[in-house]
């Protein structure tokens, strides 16, 4: 290191009525030999280099660092701060060229007014907030690197998480600028395809759970039905849930549970249809049971409004009601555990019991046993379904009053198990029906009665186990 004197430093400083310690004759500075860049130094009285910059002999350029600056206060934090950079720090919008750490957490704290956070970044590049582990990725929230291509297309909000190992394993969440479509789950790693939970319907693993129109679920159990499913009377609430029914709900009561009911009625849904499709009331991952409770029309646990109402104007081809793992239990109160009078009803993997009569009975007549529509009851589906101590019948097709046996054409009755009672399966005059693989037993008059059948029937590989079967005035046309 060279000191270098300069004697005028001292008259300068007396010329600026500024003195000098005692002893001192001088003020000394320095600098550094050697390559660029060159520390200037001021020398204490210890003949201590205290460097207040460098210079650059080649740029000729000269650098303070924030670090040669301090005692100024509050002052040098707000003109100075910490990254050594940009200047000021705290007072206007600064620029940061490279990743910035923070050690203790961040915090946005804005009074008085609106607090916003911006990212900003090209079109066409991901914008995101990560979460890490260590190093390693989690989850990230972003405006994904989908072109911004017109009509409002691009930059499209994308939850996704991240293995143990940081790789993506998929995008869960997807919302689309353009269209509010909502995408959910992603086992495969990438998008499952524009499907929106409020317009178009729900995508499962990139396919449409459901097709059509909007499939909005009535879950029994969350408001404002709050049904708990403890046996207890709930005849309300689930009624309640079945008049908020359209076309295309679901009406969901939960696996497991027990709901106490009187009498429940099953409405023409609003919102038009088809005898295609319609509203359905069922259970999902088991079957939910529905206990007939003291009280209320000792006829019936659950049926159609158009036959407790005698609305013989109720036209059949209206949006049918389909049932699925329901089991409907008369506990041996009322006589039917369900009644249907429409056109083309589905009913599957249920189970009907307890009843003085009929489980199922299927009829054109009204409650009051006057004459029903003179329409005809058609493409009825009944499938996998259990009959059990049932005291008459299992299912019974019923005719009007006037003609007992003009009861309804084209139905399926497949794969259904009927156990005790009078009758397992009673049909007549009825026309179309393909009765295959059911199987009955334990019944004291017959297993299975077939009374005026009409044309195109089917009736093949069932096991009619140790009961008779009847044939009654039966037509041409059967096949057997």
């Amino acid at each position: 290191m060279k000191k270098l004197v300069y004697p005028l430093f001292g008259l300068f400083f007396a010329l600026a009525g500024l003195a000098l310690a005692a002893g001192e004759t001088s003020i000394q500075w320095g600098m550094t030999p050697g390559a660029d860049p060159r520390s200037v130094c001021i020398f204490d009285t210890g003949h201590t280099c205290v460097p207040i910059g460098t210079v650059n002999n080649t740029t000729h350029t000269f650098a303070m660092p924030y670090t040669s600056v301090t005692g100024l206060g509050t002052a040098a934090t707000q003109n100075t701060g910490t990254s050594g950079a940009t200047l000021p720090f705290l007072n206007a919008s600064n620029i940061w060229s490279v990743l910035q750490t923070f050690t203790s957490g961040w915090k946005i704290s804005v009074s008085g007014a609106a607090a916003n956070g911006v990212i900003a970044g090209d079109a066409g590049q991901s914008r995101a907030v990560i979460f890490n582990t260590g190093s390693s990725n989690r989850w990230s929230i972003s405006a994904n690197p989908t072109a911004e291509a017109g009509a409002n297309a691009g930059s499209d909000l994308t939850v996704s998480g991240y293995g143990d190992t940081g790789t993506l394993l998929g995008n869960y969440l997807k919302i689309f600028r353009a269209s509010g479509g909502v995408n959910v789950g992603s086992p495969t790693g990438g998008d499952q395809g524009a499907g929106t939970l409020n317009a178009a319907g729900i995508y499962v693993n990139g396919v449409p759970a459901l097709t059509g129109p909007p499939w909005p679920v009535i879950d029994v159990s969350r408001a404002p039905y709050n049904a708990v499913g403890d046996g207890s009377d709930e005849t309300a609430k689930i009624q309640s849930a079945i008049n908020a029914a359209g076309t295309f709900s679901v009406v969901l009561l939960q696996p497991g549970k027990t709901y106490g009911v009187t009498n429940l009625v099953f409405p023409t849904p609003t919102g038009g249809g088809s005898y295609n499709y319609g509203p359905s009331f069922m259970a999902i991952g088991g079957k939910a049971t529905l206990l007939r409770l003291a009280g209320g029309n000792t006829d019936y646990l659950a049926a159609n409004k158009r036959w407790v109402t005698g609305d013989v104007n109720a036209a059949f081809s209206d949006s049918p009601w389909r049932f699925n793992n329901i089991v409907f239990d008369c506990a041996s109160i009322c006589k039917f555990d369900l009644v249907l009078k429409s056109w083309a009803p589905r009913v599957e993997d249920c189970v009907f019991r307890g009843a003085t009569d009929t489980g199922l009975l299927f009829t054109r007549q009204n409650q009051d046993a006057s004459n029903g529509t003179t329409g005809y009851q058609s493409d009825a589906k009944f499938l996998n379904n259990r009959f059990e101590g049932n005291t008459l019948y299992g299912l019974r097709s019923q005719g009007t009053a006037a003609l007992a046996y003009d009861a309804s054409t084209d139905a399926s009755l497949i794969g259904n198990v009927f156990n005790g009672g009078q009758y397992g399966l009673y049909l007549a005059n009825t026309g179309g029906w393909q009765v295959v693989n059911n199987r009955t037993f334990s019944q004291t008059v017959a297993g299975a009665s077939f009374n005026a059948l009409r044309r195109g029937q089917l009736i093949a590989h069932n096991n009619f186990d140790g009961t008779a079967i009847q044939f009654n005035n039966t037509g041409g046309g059967a096949s057997y």
